[in-house]
């Protein structure tokens, strides 16, 4: 359980120093955040795989195009650095899949299998690009007003990162009551949202363009069996 979150620099927010230590709880392994021009990206660390100094995030890719914030676990990872030619060394989600986004850029996201939320800002295109998992394990909210962005792990700390109070969303709560679950995109808060399963945002920081689209998994072709399919 990690903590991650990215937000534009056009709006008045706390420090990401205070950010990563109200998400303290998420990680106590591992800190940083990455300041560029116009959007600043974070992770809180909790080390699974190997020791906290190797996992540190966010990391660049190697031509520094890419910035990765990533929580979660991919499954497929043999399959992926034998695909791509990648170490066979290598253990950990997050260097695998930074070397497989600078090769194919979002394209990466129809190769992976696991549970994840990701934060990702090609600093080429000056795009960010946020992703949650197909069934929705791993939990990814956002705030989105007047082309101001933050995107965060928890709706709590977006609140107080922002200082700004919550401001209920009435028809949302009776939703809630009606369903005993909070269904699609909306939350109980107005202009905060979540990524629903298997959703891919995209924000243009050049154009203030805002788009939401569903990706989907490559069906792998050598399933041997109805389970596996599934």
């Amino acid at each position: 359980m990690c903590g991650v979150f990215l937000y534009t620099k056009n709006q008045k927010i706390t420090s990401p120093e205070t950010i990563l230590e109200l998400l303290k709880h998420r990680g106590p392994d591992g800190k940083k955040f990455i300041d560029t021009e116009e959007i600043v990206i974070g992770h809180r660390l909790l080390a699974v795989r190997d020791k906290p100094e190797k996992s540190i995030q966010p990391i660049a890719s190697f031509n520094k195009r890419y910035l990765l914030s990533f929580n979660g676990n991919i499954w497929n990872l043999k399959t992926l650095k034998d695909k791509y030619n990648l170490d066979k060394n290598l253990v950990l989600d997050t260097t695998v899949l930074i070397q497989i986004i600078e090769k194919v850029g979002t394209e990466f996201i129809n190769e992976i299998r696991g549970i994840f939320a990701i934060l990702l800002y090609d600093t080429q295109k000056r795009i960010v690009y946020a992703f949650r998992d197909n069934t929705g394990q791993i939990p990814l909210y956002y705030y989105y007003k007047e082309n101001k962005f933050f995107a965060c792990s928890e709706i709590d700390t977006i609140y107080k990162s922002l200082k700004i109070s919550p401001e209920i969303d009435e028809k949302e709560v009776q939703n809630s009551f009606r369903f005993l679950n909070k269904i699609g995109y909306k939350t109980i808060y107005q202009n905060i949202f979540k990524l629903i399963p298997g959703e891919m945002i995209e924000l243009n920081v050049k154009t203030n363009t805002f788009n939401k689209k569903l990706f989907k998994p490559k069906i792998e072709k050598n399933c041997s069996s109805l389970f596996d399919y599934v």
